[in-house]
């Protein structure tokens, strides 16, 4: 067991490091799915579905696109954060821009704003 999980994480930090671009994804709300702490993000970007998930053993987004999907784990912690803002803003209708960086391993959220176009 303890090497399945090892191995899981290792692969997951070997697709995560792979991935290079780091793409804006304006955010405008949260549907509900059949878990509690688990809701796909009403969003505009590349990504057909960004999903949050802060009820599995491993917390994150899963970015997916017409080709891949993409896992960025967050910390409970970070989870719960990021979760309690998207309400905040489906509450106050406002949309938000968040940047995921495979790369460096960030996540900015930056709420009550459009992600600008490079």
């Amino acid at each position: 067991m303890k090497y399945t999980l090892v191995a899981l994480i290792m692969s997951l930090n070997v697709q995560a490091a792979s991935y290079e671009v780091v793409n804006p994804i304006d955010v405008n709300g949260w549907k509900a799915t059949d878990r509690d702490a688990v809701v796909e993000l009403i969003q505009n970007s590349v990504y057909k579905k960004v999903v949050l998930d802060c009820d599995s053993f491993l917390h994150g987004l899963t970015l997916t696109s017409d080709q891949s999907s993409n896992f960025f784990m967050l910390h409970e912690s970070e989870c719960d954060k990021l979760w309690k803002l998207v309400k905040e803003d489906a509450d106050q209708q406002a949309s938000s821009c968040m940047l995921v960086d495979f790369d460096t391993g960030t996540l900015e959220y930056l709420q009550n704003q459009k992600c600008t176009q490079n």
